[in-house]
């Protein structure tokens, strides 16, 4: 009886086989972080009239270490977040187990947008302390493949494109020597690493007003780290930045950048931006789960584990309802993990890894200096062909190219990867009907990497 109730606390979980005390004491966390249907739950409490105080009630082991400061803002996003679910459900009734009307929602000053539909990853943006740092990394771009296409007007920022085509058929990476003050202070920090990601929204008001209600720290007010173009952005996972680019706006390379002299596309493929994996420490997970779901409106898919030669990697994907948005986030406690190898070389989480997806991965071998692929043990496609009852002429040519393959029920994946440096690497990919990310190669590329990783 709803007359009963006079206080409702609430936490979320992440669904383990524990025993129930145990998993009580030490593994709550808010809702929106874990695998409970905690806003099912709550649609059902204001359906039959509860409106009474709401609390969170958390016993997290982690919680007990981290900033106290960000804990509360993800408590605050939570609750955001939960009444954001129930305006929903008030907006358009699913079918209650308790048959009543749907949910009233309670009253606070809070009125987050709509969520904007996120409909791919637009660039990603590199940062470098120094001139020197600049040149290493665009000559490292330039053997994977990518080219120079633009260079900006008045700053040292240069734009690099690989692919074939129109503009929204490549892949683009950014180089900046002169960013805005946040991230010059960012690669002062850390050295050359990705300090943004550009996202496309197919509604920007709507981002915008709703990374203010999550209370996200931006820095719209300081000069884009394109120059003069107006990219609103606000701060990630890690510190990098999100932008929010607009995609009925221009293509951002057609604002303050004049074009090199022309040249030949080399990769004669469509590619985009397929996934970018961050490394995240173990206390930093549920933070990021949450911002990614609540934030900017991303599933979030059940955690996988993989084994590292040095420890055993958890992995939680946030991707958007239409798949072209795919962030995995990597974790682990092992010091010697690769996740964690890279967080001490860039000193914090960060982007570890970024995919591209080819139409035809035969056009990007063509291009590539073979000299930064990473080398698959032979062992590998042995397995490969009993697993699969693959032809010896398609295993053959695995071997040979240092691809590595998978299958699902409805398709094919085909990837390979660059060798590390400073930790982070590209992969390319080929998808056929093909929704994962090659989990069952995990272990294979772990360890053909450790092999090369210098002691």
């Amino acid at each position: 009886p709803v007359d009963k109730l006079f206080i409702v606390q609430l936490a979320d979980a992440p669904s383990l086989d524990m025993e129930v005390l145990r998993h009580s004491r030490h593994m709550r966390n808010f809702p929106g972080q874990g695998d409970y249907p905690i806003a099912d739950f709550l649609g059902e409490l204001l359906a039959i009239g509860y409106d009474g105080v709401l609390s969170h009630e958390i016993f997290n082991d982690d919680f007990r270490t981290a900033p106290a400061a960000q804990t509360a803002l993800d408590g605050y996003r939570s609750m955001v977040w939960l009444e954001e679910e129930m305006l929903a459900r008030a907006a358009a009734p699913t079918i209650l187990l308790s048959k009543t009307p749907p949910p009233k929602p309670w009253t606070t000053a809070v009125r987050p947008m709509p969520r904007a539909e996120l409909t791919g990853f637009s660039f990603v943006e590199f940062s470098a302390a120094t001139p020197a740092e600049h040149a290493l990394l665009a000559e490292h771009l330039q053997r994977v493949g990518f080219q120079l296409e633009f260079r900006h007007q008045t700053k040292n920022v240069e734009l690099y494109a690989m692919g074939f085509g129109s503009a929204e058929t490549k892949a683009w990476v950014a180089i900046t020597v002169e960013p805005n003050q946040y991230t010059m202070d960012l690669a002062a920090e850390r050295g050359t690493s990705v300090s943004g990601i550009g996202l496309l929204t197919s509604d920007l008001a709507a981002s915008i007003a709703r990374s203010s209600a999550y209370k996200c720290a931006n820095v719209s007010d300081l000069p884009a780290s394109f120059g003069e173009m107006d990219i609103p952005s606000i701060i990630g996972v890690g510190g990098a930045l999100v932008y929010l680019v607009d995609e009925q706006g221009p293509h951002f390379s057609t604002n303050q950048f004049e074009p090199v002299a022309t040249i030949a596309e080399l990769v004669q493929t469509n590619l985009r931006i397929d996934h970018v994996a961050q490394a995240v420490a173990p206390d930093e997970l549920l933070s990021a789960v949450l911002f990614y779901r609540a934030v900017l409106g991303l599933q979030v898919q059940p955690p996988l584990e993989f084994a590292d030669l040095n420890g055993l990697v958890t992995s939680r994907t946030v991707s958007s309802a239409n798949g072209a948005i795919r962030i995995p986030l990597n974790t682990a406690a092992s010091r010697d993990s690769s996740p964690e190898r890279f967080r001490s070389g860039a000193r914090g989480s960060g982007v570890q890894h970024i995919a591209i997806a080819a139409d035809s991965l035969d056009a990007v071998l063509s291009s590539i200096d073979r000299n930064l692929v990473l080398p698959i043990p032979a062992n590998y496609y042995d397995d490969l062909e009993a697993r699969f009852d693959l032809s010896m002429e398609t295993v053959s040519y695995l071997s040979r190219n240092s691809l590595l393959y998978d299958r699902s029920e409805s398709g094919e994946y085909l990837h390979l990867y660059t060798q590390e440096v400073h930790g982070l690497f590209f992969e390319f990919v080929q998808r056929v009907n093909y929704q994962g990310f090659g989990a069952a190669n995990a272990p294979i590329r772990l360890a053909a990497q450790a092999q090369r990783r210098e002691p």
